[in-house]
């Protein structure tokens, strides 16, 4: 492995990991922030039987 041959800790993997995802999810963000109408939020509407009311207390 990468990190133990580097003198890393074993478990360094997952952290280098999850800081390489967190810095893409940050930049898809700001991409998609960019540009209007959002495509991440698709509008939609309910248009299946209505749930039912709650009981009384």
């Amino acid at each position: 492995m990468f990190t133990v041959s580097s003198g890393m800790t074993a478990t360094a993997a997952e952290t280098i990991f999850a800081v390489a995802r967190t810095a893409g999810w940050i930049a898809h963000a700001l991409e998609e922030y960019g540009e209007r109408p959002l495509r991440m939020r698709p509008s939609g509407h309910y248009v299946g039987p209505r749930p039912p009311r709650p009981l009384p207390e």
